[in-house]
């Protein structure tokens, strides 16, 4: 698509990033803000359960990847030609990752079949954008999307690498049912970007 068009989709990725996060920020604030600055009221906010549920997540993946770095099992094979070229590449990851994984593969699937079974209660819309709420009969599908997420990170990354972003899939999934797009695309944003400042830096 040439220069431009590549220029064009880091605008629009960034954009979308942006509104990701200050929409992530300003629920919490406004949900702070309606209960006259009662701090358990943050709790039940995406910028809550997205920062605890990756924490946990972060402790894991430490004791895992010292695990599997003793053993052998860790091959690195990710390499950018450029700090650029790394940078955009995690940006285009939070967007088109999120849209590929949590609407194509959770949200429109589910949507379909909420239709299909006369499911009026939540608006055609929220399927696209999360925040629909959980069913048990959504889990197969939860497992799905986050099974082929972590499966994309085969080729890059090695065989060790598919159970932490199995989790992180999980993770996303929950939010996205939960809170919804923002959210998830908010959470893989900073969690790239915090590790990338281990290939920047060397």
């Amino acid at each position: 698509i040439g220069d431009t068009g590549m220029r064009l989709i880091y605008i629009a990725e960034l954009s979308i990033v942006i509104a990701s996060i200050a929409y992530l920020l300003y629920s919490a604030f406004i949900r702070f803000r309606r209960s006259k600055g009662d701090t358990e009221a943050l709790k039940e906010t995406g910028l809550y359960e997205a920062l605890c549920l990756n924490g946990l997540l972060f402790l894991f993946q430490f004791a895992y990847i010292m695990f599997c770095t003793a053993n052998g099992w860790v091959n690195d094979t990710v390499e950018f030609d450029s700090i650029e070229e790394g940078m955009f590449s995690l940006m285009n990851a939070s967007v088109y990752e999120e849209f590929l994984c949590r609407i194509c593969m959770l949200g429109l699937p589910i949507g379909i079949i909420s239709l299909i079974l006369g499911k009026k209660d939540v608006p055609a819309y929220r399927y696209l954008l999360g925040g629909f709420g959980f069913r048990k009969w959504m889990l197969a599908f939860v497992l799905l999307s986050a099974t082929f997420f972590a499966a994309g990170h085969l080729s890059g990354w090695g065989a060790w690498k598919f159970l932490p972003t199995f989790l992180f899939g999980l993770i996303t999934a929950y939010l996205f049912i939960k809170y919804g797009l923002y959210a998830t695309v908010s959470i893989h944003f900073l969690t790239d970007f915090m590790l990338s400042e281990s290939w920047m830096t060397g």
